[in-house]
């Protein structure tokens, strides 16, 4: 999901992480569980390194309660909010989207999943440029869904 109130600024991008842990369970068969909470923070680090790549991408808000997440990704250069709500995947995206307008009241907002380690900066841009075009947007995945 994007809100655009700044189509002429850059973007602020939330990014929700659950704890490592719980992370990418449906893994756990096809990985081990010891493989899969690193495999969950290296496809973070892939898609926060290339979102913060980004030239339409001002910064990245990671909203986790994760202690080994939070110090990668803060490393990166992600700014790490605290899981307050602690509700689950809407309730983070809120959080995350509050603390970017408490700093920047008129930021175009971008919600971004967490695992995509194959995501590339101009595919990024051009999708951001495509939702700066509307009040708000949602992108489908390749499925159509």
């Amino acid at each position: 999901m994007a809100t655009n109130t700044d189509p002429a600024g850059p973007w602020s991008l939330v990014v929700p992480l659950k704890p490592l842990a719980r992370a990418k369970s449906r893994l756990a068969r096809a990985a081990g569980e010891d493989a899969r909470p690193r495999l969950a923070l290296a496809f973070a680090q892939d898609t926060v390194a290339a979102a913060l790549a980004c030239s339409r991408v001002r910064d990245v808000v990671v909203v986790t309660d994760d202690a080994v997440a939070a110090a990668a990704l803060s490393a990166l250069g992600a700014r790490i909010v605290p899981d307050a709500p602690g509700a689950g995947l809407n309730a983070a995206l809120a959080h995350g989207a509050r603390s970017v307008r408490a700093l920047r009241p008129v930021a175009a907002v971008a919600a971004l999943n967490a695992d995509l380690p194959a995501l590339r900066t101009g595919e990024l841009a051009r999708v951001l440029d495509f939702a700066s075009a509307f009040p708000n947007a949602f992108l489908r995945d390749a499925a159509g869904i």
